[in-house]
């Protein structure tokens, strides 16, 4: 039976939660540059700096996704397994879903154009994967007590499961160039990613030394370089660099994604609380700007990206700087007015009790 229990809170460090929060931010410029005309308008420094920034876009989705594994896994007993969060799955179902009818509510309140198709992934935002990245994470959640006990197997067998699925998933999309990113792909890799963090955090972590600015020298090298051969090349070369930048199944994805955990995960910043504060809203920074109805109408109506897009001038960096960072704080901001007003009553209501109550009896 695996342990299913709430483990004891306490102040987390910084460290992940800047790396959180600098992901989100490169998030939000990938998107703004895949889903505008950014990158075909723009010209000189500016295109150079939208190319090296917005190609981030999947690397910083791996991040992300490499920080949530991570807390994911509070290891106190290997023998025991891992510990499993409560209610943790319909906490944030309930944020997804909040989010995903607050914004179409919003969108139709202001006679915002919006598809029949919409109104469907509003409602029902995990069935149909209205924000992908948190309808995979949920099926994650499902279905991490089970995967937890790889965990009490050996480390020599553990490390030959991990191989083996590196192989297939990450080999296998780097030299295959028509992999598929379909919904499956991905939850394949959330689940290797899973297993991935839960052994570097059980056996590499704490037993294993390489200079975290040389592991960070060398992410950076080689997003550089990716980066470099697709601004600079035409033809083969261009689309391997920019299948290896946006398929974050790939080795040199992956490796990036790695060099730049290993240098968060290993400096000692302190649990800054206001840093902490903000990395809580980064979700909701993501569930607002890509919400199907509302983020086409917020690049072109809310933030006028075309204008400034087309005007190519020499603020266009700052002009970016100043997006994420208005995103951030507005997001915040909707954020904290949920988890003090809305969640509160939430939790404490008959229904979320009764839901918390059935899913408990899933894993018991």
């Amino acid at each position: 039976m695996f342990n299913i229990s709430a483990s004891p809170r306490k102040a987390r460090t910084s460290n992940f939660e800047l790396l959180r929060i600098i992901s989100m931010a490169f998030i939000v410029i990938g998107h703004f540059i895949t889903q505008t005309d950014a990158l075909t308008v723009l010209s000189g420094r500016n295109l150079l700096f939208a190319q090296f920034s917005g190609l981030f876009l999947r690397c910083a989705t791996s991040l992300f996704l490499m920080i949530g594994t991570w807390f994911l896994i509070p290891v106190d007993n290997k023998i025991n397994c891992l510990l499993y969060k409560q209610g943790g799955v319909l906490k944030l179902y309930s944020q997804y879903w909040f989010y995903s009818v607050f914004i179409f509510l919003s969108v139709f309140i202001f006679n915002v154009p919006y598809s029949k198709t919409s109104v469907i992934q509003s409602f029902f935002p995990f069935l149909t994967r209205n924000c992908w990245f948190v309808s995979q994470w949920i099926c994650l959640l499902l279905v991490a007590p089970y995967i937890n006990s790889l965990f009490c197997l050996s480390q020599k067998y553990i490390k030959s499961i991990i191989l083996i699925l590196f192989i297939i998933f990450s080999f296998y999309s780097t030299v295959y160039p028509k992999s598929m990113d379909t919904a499956m792909c991905n939850f394949s890799w959330f689940l290797f990613i899973y297993l991935f963090m839960g052994y570097y955090k059980l056996y590499v972590h704490e037993n294993f030394y390489f200079n975290k600015y040389l592991a960070l020298l060398i992410g950076i090298t080689l997003y550089v370089g990716l980066v470099t051969v697709y601004a600079f090349t035409q033809g083969f070369l261009q689309k391997q660099a920019l299948r290896f930048l946006f398929d974050f199944k790939t080795i040199p994805n992956f490796l990036i994604c790695l060099c730049v955990f290993y240098f968060f995960s290993h400096i000692d910043i302190g649990s800054l609380s206001w840093l902490n504060s903000i990395a809580k809203g980064t979700l909701a920074v993501y569930l607002i700007h890509q919400h199907c109805a509302f983020k086409d109408y917020l690049w072109h109506n809310i933030f006028h990206c075309d204008l400034w897009i087309k005007s190519d001038n020499e603020f266009f960096p700052l002009q970016t700087l100043l997006l994420v960072i208005s995103l951030f704080f507005i997001a915040c901001i909707i954020d904290f007015i949920r988890r003090f007003f809305i969640e509160p009553n939430w939790i404490k209501s008959k229904l979320f009790t009764f839901l918390e109550m059935q899913i408990e009896k899933l894993y018991k």
